[in-house]
This record gives structure tokens, C-alpha cells and sequence, in this order.
């Protein structure tokens, strides 16, 4: 597997990562954005010339946020996402962001549990986010 960081003309393969993995998938307006615009980034996992997997995020200052972690269902719990997360987070810090941001839906525990292993903390709740009951974690990781 290898990390790098997402070109414009990856967006087609983001979107098919996206669909049916993602109750509301990004248009390809902002994923665009992820490969273009100067305070955002993207990293995709590619495997044998194929994009298994990739993670979106935009930064300000010295603090980011992750917009996007998206593992193709038959690359999951093989690594993928803690890799993603490993070299942005290596990316950002070259970059001297102090903090990173994400929200994860309270009752998605292979994410939440990829996040803590990673070095989040979870430190406030937004009820609803996801539709009625269906609550969202914010969750830090400090450098």
C-alpha cells in the first residue's frame, strides 16, 4: 500500500470510495477543493493502482479538521485508516498545527475506535447532527 497525497484527477475514484459508504457524500465541487485550494489536502491509500482508501481535511492557523475518512469495504480493518491517519497527521505537524478536529457519529464504533487508537479524545457531543437521535462525537488530538 502506498500514501499520497490526492490529484485532481482522483476525484472520480473519491467519489466511488464515497458512494455507498457515506450517508452524504461530498459533490465533487469539494473534493476537488481537497486537491486545489492552498488550506485543504487529501491523502489517498492505493493499492495495485486502484485508491482503497482516503482521507479529506482543510486547516487555519495552527488548527485542522478532518472532513473525511473513507476505506473501501473490502480494505477495512486492514490497516488503511490508521495509515491515512498516521501521514496526515505527520503532514500537519510539518505544518505546525497543534490541534486536529473530527466528528464521527456517536454509534459508528469502528471509527470511534480507530480515532481513540489513534490518539483522539472525544470532548463534546452535538445531539442530532445526523438526523433525530443520531448524535455526533467531536473528538481532538493535540500534537
Amino acid at each position: 500500500m502506498t500514501i499520497r497525497q490526492v490529484r485532481e484527477d482522483d476525484v472520480k475514484d473519491l467519489m466511488r470510495l464515497e458512494d455507498g459508504s457515506i450517508e452524504h457524500p461530498w459533490c465533487e465541487e469539494d473534493l476537488i477543493k481537497l486537491a486545489t485550494d492552498p488550506d485543504k489536502a487529501a491523502f489517498a491509500a492505493e493499492e495495485d493502482g486502484a485508491l482503497t482508501g482516503y482521507i479529506g481535511f482543510s486547516f487555519l492557523l495552527d488548527e485542522a479538521e478532518i472532513g473525511n475518512l473513507v476505506v473501501d469495504k473490502d480494505h477495512r480493518r486492514k490497516g488503511t485508516g490508521e495509515e491515512l491517519i498516521s501521514k496526515t497527521k505527520e503532514y500537519l505537524k510539518d505544518k505546525g498545527i497543534a490541534k486536529v478536529y473530527l466528528e464521527v457519529a456517536e454509534d459508528n464504533e469502528p471509527a470511534k475506535n480507530l480515532y481513540l487508537k489513534s490518539g483522539f479524545v472525544s470532548f463534546n457531543i452535538r445531539k442530532d447532527y445526523y438526523g433525530r437521535g443520531r448524535n455526533a462525537l467531536l473528538m481532538v488530538c493535540e500534537f
